[in-house]
Parts: C-alpha cells; sequence; structure tokens
C-alpha cells in the first residue's frame, strides 16, 4: 500500500514538473517571437532630411540624409537616454534614438520623433523629374559623360588658364559640383585670397553658365569675403544656414576647403536646390 501511494506522489509530481516546464518553455517562446518581431519592425520617415547618425547623439557624425516616407528598418534597440530638441516652431521634444537598418543597408541611429508606423502620403515620383542629361554650360568645347546609372552629368572644359569641370547630379536633390583647377600664380592660401580667386574663376563662367543657379549671386556673397570652408548659406541672403533635424532643403551654396598640389589649388563650389 505504501509503495502504490509512492508511486501515486512520483506520477503526480511528474505531472505537475511537465507543466511547469511547459508553461515555462511557451513564456519563453513568446518572449523570443516578441523580441524577434520587434527586430523585425519598420517605420517611416516622417519628414525630409532626417539625418541617419553614427551613434546616438545629437552631435555625432551624419551617415546618411534619409527621404519622407524613406522605410527604414529597427534593429529592436535604443538609446539608454532620452534627448531634448528644438522643433521648426521652437517647442522642446524630448525622444529616443533607434538603432534602424536603412534601404541602403546602412546601420545608424534616428531620432524617435521622426519615425511612424505609417506613410504620411503615398506619392508618385519619376525617378528624376529634372531633364538629365542637360547642358550646363553653352558655347565651349568641352568633354561631357552620362552616367545612366545614378543619371548625372559631367562637363569639363577650359576658360583662359582655368579648367573647370562640372558634376550635374539631378535626382534625389538637385545639385551641381563646379570644381576648379588654377594656378596660384604667388596666390596666399588665406581664405581672403582664396575667396577672391574663387569669385573670379565664377566670373569668367558666368556668361557661359545656364541659369539652373544665379551665378552673380554667389559671386556677391564671395566678394563680401565673409565665406568660411565647408558651411552652407543661403543664395539670397548670404547668411549661414543653420541646419535641424528634419529641415528641409533651400537654396543654398558652399565653398569646399581647398586642395593645394605643388603650384595647383582645386576648389569645389557645391550648389544645391533641394528640389527633386
Amino acid at each position: 500500500m505504501k509503495n502504490q501511494f509512492q508511486i501515486i506522489i512520483r506520477i503526480w509530481l511528474r505531472r505537475l514538473f511537465n507543466k511547469y516546464m511547459l508553461n515555462k518553455l511557451a513564456i519563453l517562446f513568446i518572449i523570443f517571437l516578441s523580441t524577434d518581431l520587434a527586430a523585425e519592425s519598420v517605420y517611416y520617415i516622417n519628414a525630409s532630411s532626417v539625418r541617419l547618425r553614427d551613434k546616438p547623439s545629437l552631435s555625432s557624425n551624419i551617415v546618411e540624409l534619409l527621404r519622407e516616407n524613406e522605410t527604414v528598418k529597427w534593429t529592436g534597440e535604443k538609446s539608454k537616454n532620452s534627448f531634448i530638441i528644438d522643433s521648426k516652431n521652437n517647442t522642446k521634444i524630448e525622444g529616443y534614438f533607434y538603432k534602424v537598418i536603412t534601404s541602403n543597408e546602412n546601420t545608424g541611429w534616428v531620432f524617435s520623433y521622426y519615425l511612424t508606423e505609417e506613410a504620411i502620403f503615398i506619392k508618385e515620383l519619376d525617378p528624376c523629374t529634372r531633364s538629365i542629361p542637360g547642358e550646363t554650360v553653352h558655347g565651349i568645347n568641352k568633354l561631357s559623360h552620362f552616367n545612366r546609372e545614378n543619371l548625372s552629368y559631367f562637363e569639363k572644359f577650359k576658360i583662359k588658364n582655368v579648367n573647370y569641370s562640372i558634376k550635374n547630379n539631378g535626382c534625389d536633390t538637385f545639385s551641381q559640383i563646379i570644381t576648379i583647377e588654377g594656378d596660384l600664380d604667388g596666390t596666399s592660401n588665406d581664405n581672403s585670397a582664396i575667396l577672391h580667386l574663387t569669385a573670379k574663376s565664377l566670373i569668367l563662367l558666368k556668361d557661359y553658365y545656364l541659369k539652373d543657379f544665379d551665378l552673380n549671386k554667389v559671386i556677391y556673397h564671395l566678394k563680401k569675403k565673409n565665406i568660411q570652408f565647408n558651411l552652407n548659406y543661403d543664395f539670397n541672403s548670404g547668411k549661414q544656414i543653420i541646419e535641424k533635424e528634419g529641415e528641409e532643403f533651400g537654396y543654398r551654396f558652399s565653398i569646399q576647403e581647398p586642395i593645394i598640389k605643388k603650384n595647383k589649388i582645386y576648389i569645389e563650389v557645391v550648389l544645391s536646390s533641394g528640389l527633386l
């Protein structure tokens, strides 16, 4: 009788243990499934020109600029600390940085305020709404090349003793990069002298330049000599543009820090309209 009772107790304990383990495994499976689903969450970018950063910080390097309604995949990881930013209407916005993977397979961090679970709007866009290739200058013998892969147009030519090349990027944001190659000819390396040389080279170019951008405005701002390298300036006012998260591109220009090799100087003038 005692042995039968012990057998019954053992069977009961075994069933209880099996039931406990089954419930525990079910809970672990649910946790794993929910974590996996979080890692597969897809979000939409809800503003123009949202920065993808290499670290969860407002001062970290920019990996990529994301466009409105672009999709990103959340990895399930977010910043430990929250951050506060100023919106366009000067209200304070608090949020976290989410680690995401973009359609270009870039991994980085996006401020959570600019992520949404649904697209804001759906619109059909042509691959490029500008006519490309399209001439940038006219009336000059030049070497031209059209790259069909990224719809860019390249022109190379010479005016007097100055070599120019212009790359016309016309799809994501309509922009042109004018590279000026000139002789130093005793020109000093200080900013003022280089800006003077840049303005002088653009004056040579403007009579041949088609009017996607008004070079006269850039020349005017350069002559004032308060332009610094690698910063964006407004086309009309000449004031430096202080960009904020989610800010839309407008007409702007920048002068990249020149490269000097032996007696040659290479200056890049970047013009952008921000228009698709």
